[in-house]
């Protein structure tokens, strides 16, 4: 390739960039109005009630910012779509930056790698990110086993109910999440994962190959992505969020982390779409900031 196209590649690159930049700083300065202009109404209704039940004022408050948080969820409703296991929404899932709440940016961090961050303020109370999650593996009595230093025998039986979910899932949602970050290892864990790999390879034909990574491979990955990346649903259920692990650990976090759980479904291994997570602001967040949860905590409820 000559200088001059390269130049040409770049500049196209570029533009393209710089068109996506613009459009999520359009879609956050819309979302920060509309919240605001909400937030506006909802005082104003509060004070016409608690003018008449003075009393009464904390209710309604408590009433008001549940349905701003209601109107927050709806905004995001269509991005849950993206990971109900389709193959239209498996794409969208192979690319983390492809869709982004309005409001929320990712970028590059040399201390965190990837992470998402504010691209409007964020105040107290605020639904953040709402996800559906793309796997959620139905561990069982084999949950003993997600936990780190477990028993062998605990462990490979949630190894296998993790790789049974990662193989019911859409090739491009299994290509994604074999992109997520992977728990660091021992040598005597990783030889372990290993040997559990090469025996799920020969014991069973469910572990497909993704892309250029063979089915061993993922096998002995897809543990180390769930231990990573995975937040614990109730119930002996690990979901893996996509957006969701782009959000980084701080014991001071700005937002909490609620695992809820459709309760009309029975949750079942590698049915995306039973466990929805969302992130809601504990603090206010200015625009800028990197949104951070504990990795430790996290509220279940059903719906």
């Amino acid at each position: 390739m000559n200088p001059r196209s390269a130049a040409v590649i770049q500049q196209g690159w570029r533009c393209a960039l710089a068109r996506r930049l613009r459009a999520q700083l359009g879609a956050a300065r819309r979302s920060f109005q509309s919240d605001e202009a909400n937030r506006e109404r909802l005082k104003a209704w509060v004070d016409c009630k608690a003018a008449a039940k003075p009393n009464d004022r904390r209710r309604f408050e408590a009433k008001a910012a549940r349905r701003l948080a209601e109107v927050q969820r709806k905004r995001q409703t269509a991005g849950l779509s993206c990971f109900a296991g389709d193959e239209v929404g498996a794409n969208i899932a192979s690319q983390a930056w492809a869709w982004l709440p309005p409001g929320i940016g990712l970028r590059n961090s040399i201390e965190r790698g990837r992470e998402l961050v504010a691209l409007r303020p964020f105040a107290k109370g605020d639904v953040a990110l709402v996800e559906r999650c793309a796997i959620d593996a139905a561990l069982g009595s084999a949950a003993a086993g997600f936990t780190e230093g477990a028993a062998p025998g605990d462990a490979e039986a949630a190894w296998a109910a993790m790789v049974a979910a990662f193989a019911r899932a859409p090739p491009l949602a299994r290509r994604r999440v074999l992109g997520m970050h992977r728990h660091p290892v021992s040598p005597a864990q990783a030889a372990h994962l290993a040997s559990f790999a090469a025996k799920t390879a020969t014991t069973s034909e469910e572990v497909p190959s993704t892309g250029r990574v063979a089915g061993t491979t993922a096998a002995a990955w897809v543990p180390l992505v769930f231990q990573g990346n995975a937040c614990d649903a109730g119930g002996g259920c690990a979901a893996l969020p996509v957006l969701g692990s782009l959000v980084s650990h701080a014991c001071d976090a700005n937002t909490a982390r609620t695992a809820v759980v459709r309760a009309s479904v029975e949750v079942d291994a590698g049915a995306a779409g039973d466990v929805i997570v969302e992130f809601v602001c504990v603090r206010d967040v200015a625009a800028g900031d990197a949104f951070t949860v504990d990795y430790l905590g996290v509220q279940v409820g059903t719906i």
